[in-house]
């Protein structure tokens, strides 16, 4: 759930975490099947642009002694799961969950 709406707030929507769901704000259906479809295609963002957004990556005891680079590995590394993602999208590409460009 981190990985998708980080995802999905890389790619500009206003994203909100709603128990086992998310909100995106007045995203149209139709541009959210379109952009899910690009992400499934090998457009999902890397890790490193997801933890960009992340404002507050210090969730241990010794966080805050990391530098950035390694404080946002660290991040992505316990909360984030990016091939995981891609993989589950590639899945739901092949069964034809998501629309393609016609």
């Amino acid at each position: 759930m981190d990985t998708l709406s980080l995802a999905l707030k890389h790619r500009g929507y206003k994203v909100e975490m709603e128990g086992l769901s998310l909100y995106l704000h007045g995203a149209d259906p139709d541009s959210v099947s379109d952009m899910l479809f690009d992400m499934s295609d090998a457009a999902f963002p890397a890790e490193t642009e997801l933890v960009s957004q992340v404002l507050n990556k210090v969730q241990e005891k010794w966080d805050w002694l990391l530098p950035d680079e390694l404080l946002g590995r660290n991040y992505a590394s316990h909360n984030l799961d990016v091939s995981g993602a891609r993989r589950y999208f590639g899945e739901l590409t092949s069964q034809g969950a998501f629309r393609s460009y016609t």
